[in-house]
């Protein structure tokens, strides 16, 4: 016991603590950020695709009887477009989730709240009036120092932004010498952050909020990995399928065309490119999946009148309190009832903690009536 006394003596008196608070326009430098990290391994993994698709058709064409190989070049051509279109469509899609991001953070209250992280050298917690969150090191992806400010990446998708104005020289180099330290490659530094001669007092902290009333529902169940990854990638892999399967799809028409004219070159080519791109976007679907494996840990849902409560259970408890006023919609992925916010944050009840069906409903229902009540408010 003494050791573990002493132990804990010595983590806490290691730990860096930095306040700050995030304004609107910091959460707009944060959603720029991860938006230029996306669209870069995207753009890399297409720029692959579209320099193979241009330099075959460069060296078809120049072969002496290229119009022979015309089918092949459109086809080509084709891939080159859709790819084009695919990444325009996905940074699109990216610029529309920040603005409702930001909105929905803005109506909820979010912003300008003081808020405090505590860097220890095992873990990671930040702590404001409407959570609590902890984050072993081995589960963060990736942690970035730029001009503005300190990133992290948990598990590849959550994201975490703390502005350079909070720090001052000492406290930038003992947070970064940590983080060298804890997460090796996984630490970047993009560009040195420009601190201020003494770090922005972001006000006095609050205290977190306590639930006194008891829930109208309550669950408490394992939330296992498996079924985090199924929800977190469901509309990039939907995306890559959509894609993948059209690709594939033209590529098998022309070559069945070209069987029937009994051009067997053609055929083979066709066959070719398109288990090529089956081959691709089946490995980025796999990744994609792979890439959001988070662990399982037990988990308690407690949704009140006007919000939602998420206890995690584990060596230092977590919680997140969600008001009602951010969900976007609230729907059905297989076993599970998936409430999405606006920020594309979720929260999501297996079918397991349902006594029947009649008690999934009656959930779904009172989520259903609290979306729309909230969305009048707001119009």
């Amino acid at each position: 016991m003494q050791n573990e006394m002493n132990q804990f003596s010595e983590t806490a008196e290691s730990a860096i603590k930095i306040n700050f608070k995030i304004t609107e326009q910091d959460f707009m430098t944060q959603m720029d950020f991860i938006m230029e990290k996306v669209v870069s391994k995207l753009n890399m993994k297409s720029r692959i695709m579209l320099c193979a698709s241009v330099l075959l058709v460069v060296l078809l064409l120049a072969v002496m009887d290229w119009r022979r190989y015309l089918p092949i070049i459109l086809l080509l051509l084709l891939l080159a477009a859709l790819l084009l279109a695919l990444n325009k469509l996905f940074a699109l899609i990216l610029r529309i989730t920040n603005s409702n991001a930001a909105k929905a953070q803005r109506e909820s209250g979010a912003f300008d709240s003081p808020v405090e992280a505590v860097f220890y050298p095992d873990r990671l917690t930040i702590t404001g009036a409407a959570t609590h969150s902890v984050f072993q090191w081995d589960e963060m992806t990736n942690a970035y120092e730029t001009t503005d400010g300190l990133h992290m990446v948990h598990h590849a998708s959550r994201y975490f932004y703390i502005p350079a104005r909070f720090f001052d020289d000492n406290s930038a180099a003992a947070v970064t010498a940590l983080l060298q330290q804890t997460l090796g490659e996984k630490f970047s530094r993009d560009a040195q952050m420009m601190t201020p001669d003494t770090a922005e007092n972001p006000g006095e902290g609050v205290q977190p909020l306590t639930d006194e009333a008891e829930p109208v529902f309550r669950y408490d169940f394992a939330m296992t990995g498996r079924d985090v990854t199924a929800v977190s990638g469901r509309r990039s892999r939907i995306m890559l399928t959509a894609a993948g399967a059209v690709i594939a799809a033209v590529c098998g028409i022309w070559a069945y065309g070209s069987i029937k004219n009994g051009n067997t070159y053609n055929a083979v080519f066709g066959i070719l490119i398109g288990l090529a791109v089956i081959v691709v976007f089946v490995s980025t679907y796999v990744k994609n999946f792979a890439a959001a494996n988070y662990p399982s840990k037990n988990i308690s849902l407690r949704w009140y009148d006007d919000h939602v409560t998420a206890v995690v259970y584990q060596e230092d408890e977590g919680f997140n309190r969600v008001p009602y006023a951010k969900i976007k919609k609230i729907s059905r992925q297989g076993s599970l009832t998936v409430v999405t916010f606006q920020d594309n944050t979720f929260l999501f009840v297996p079918q397991s903690s349902f006594s029947n069906e009649g008690e999934r409903a009656e959930l779904e229902e009172f989520l259903n009536k609290k979306q729309l009540k909230y969305s009048k408010l707001k119009y």
